[in-house]
């Protein structure tokens, strides 16, 4: 997977993050979620059966 962050505002350096992917089954309502686990706030949600597999991320 590849992510660009445009650069020209950021006056230091990205760190490397770790970044992971899990389903949600709360209350048998499942949900896909992405998060950079070093950054409390990095991290997208949506619904499971409107997201892809990985391999359609590439």
């Amino acid at each position: 997977m590849s992510w660009t962050i445009p650069t020209d505002d950021i006056d230091e350096p990205l760190e490397e993050g770790e970044v992971m992917l899990a389903v949600d089954d709360t209350q048998g309502d499942r949900t896909t979620v992405i998060a950079d686990v070093s950054n409390d706030q990095a991290w997208i949600a949506m619904p499971y059966d409107e997201s892809h597999t990985l391999s359609q991320w590439r």
